[in-house]
């Protein structure tokens, strides 16, 4: 059996799969906080706070063998936004909540062609919040993504937010507040050349490419002064699919994994 990474359960088989589910509260990121679940007291769940980065390397095992690596996560939307047509509202942010993978070749945070992934963004163009937009074009992993993509829509959410709103007595700007949010899951496929797939159930499927392939994951807390209230996950699978070892894997861990639905 493979070598797993903290807080993971692994299916048996020359190409084990990890599932780390937090569950007994250690956490093998570089960053984040372990916390009780957002929709059930009982689990645990991983949470970044605005300013917080976080990444978790690929087990090494995985890599170097040609193997396509899929990695799946739940990700909690709480249903936070910013209304721009709210008097005093901040300027749409593109340096919120993100979640996704990335190649180590690159050069820490300005590896900009080496990741995908996926963020709460607010902008006038991506339908103000009721989408999520995506890191389709030349943006670092960290820094605010000057040129965000629609990913698809709608948020994942029971209800959203209210948006913000403005205090006539005070003459001020209010913070949003969240709505009625749900786990959703992300999916990110990685060929060994790098061409990846990621799909948001309920979302849509987007393809890019990867160069160097597929070595970390990554999550953001949006920036320190973001009003989008972090990032919660849990739930990651990674799966090495050398052939058909890697389908049956994957199943057997989505066995072992809580659907949050």
């Amino acid at each position: 059996m493979g070598c797993l990474a903290a807080g993971a359960v692994a299916v048996a088989g020359p190409a084990s799969a990890t599932l780390i589910d937090f569950e007994d509260q250690v956490n093998p990121f570089s960053g984040g906080t372990v916390v009780t679940d957002q929709a059930n007291s009982g689990d645990y769940s991983l949470y970044l706070a605005p300013g917080q980065q976080s990444v978790m390397n690929i087990p090494a095992e995985y890599l170097g063998k040609g193997w396509t690596i899929t990695v799946t996560m739940q990700v909690y939307d709480q249903g936070m936004w910013i209304d721009p047509e709210v008097e005093g509202s901040p300027f749409p942010s593109r340096n919120n909540v993100r979640w996704g993978v990335a190649s180590q070749t690159g050069t820490g945070s300005l590896d900009a062609e080496h990741h995908e992934g996926v963020m709460f963004v607010d902008a006038n163009n991506l339908a103000s919040g009721e989408v999520y937009g995506w890191s389709n074009s030349a943006n670092a992993r960290w820094s605010q993504w000057f040129s965000v993509g629609h990913f698809g829509g709608p948020r994942q959410v029971v209800e959203l937010g209210d948006g913000g709103s403005y205090d006539e007595e005070l003459e001020q700007w209010i913070a949003p507040q969240p709505g009625v949010g749900q786990w959703t899951e992300w999916t990110f496929e990685v060929a060994n050349d790098g061409s990846t797939t990621i799909t948001g159930d309920g979302v849509g499927t987007r393809t890019a490419t990867i160069s160097g392939g597929m070595q970390q994951i990554y999550l953001g807390g949006g920036t320190g002064s973001s009003p989008l209230g972090g990032i919660w996950v849990d739930d990651i699978t990674i799966v090495p699919e050398p052939g058909t070892i890697g389908l049956l894997a994957m199943g057997g861990v989505m066995l072992l994994a809580r659907r949050r639905r």
